[in-house]
């Protein structure tokens, strides 16, 4: 539940973060259009044509102040450009967690089901490593267990050859102490 809400707060942020990026490009293309219908000679030209050294002054603090809010539009654009990538990336990288997890959670539910099978067959008193018609089964990670071979058996005692891990497991759902 927490990483499903994570998920869904780093996609708004993201979609967010988007439309910024959208805009902000919007407007820089719009003021690459703009410079590139003046050309070249229009910074020179709007100097030249200043009729006083105060309006010369003033054109160019102009000029100034417009190249400065160009480079930081094209700077703004960059950081959202980066922070759009990082935040696809961080999304990507926790969503692949989720299905991790959610894989491990599903393999360690079949894995609780075949041990549970293990223990009703032992229940059973069927041996383990053989199905209910008596033939011989792989074996499995849960079956390649070190064995204790107890003589003679006593009460509430493993029988032989059963792995005790599997034999504590069968006391509990039988309620023996």
């Amino acid at each position: 539940a927490a990483m499903g809400s994570q998920i869904e707060r780093l996609t708004a942020d993201l979609i967010v973060t988007e439309d910024a990026l959208a805009e902000k490009r919007a407007i820089l293309q719009h003021r690459l259009i703009e410079i590139a219908k003046r050309g070249p000679l229009f910074t020179a030209q709007v100097l030249l044509a200043a009729e006083s050294f105060g309006d010369l002054l003033s054109r160019y603090k102009y000029l100034y102040m417009v190249s400065r809010q160009d480079r930081q539009l094209v700077r703004d654009v960059q950081a959202l450009r980066d922070s759009v990538r990082a935040q696809r990336d961080g999304l990507l990288n926790l969503r692949s967690s989720l299905e991790r997890r959610r894989d491990e959670r599903a393999e360690e539910a079949e894995r609780l089901r075949r041990l549970e099978r293990g223990v009703l067959r032992l229940l059973r008193g069927q041996r383990p490593g053989r199905d209910d018609q008596g033939e011989q089964r792989p074996h499995t990670s849960l079956r390649c267990r070190p064995t204790l071979t107890i003589e003679p058996r006593r009460p509430n005692s493993p029988p032989a050859q059963m792995p005790i891990s599997d034999w504590v497991l069968v006391k509990k759902a039988a309620g023996m102490r």
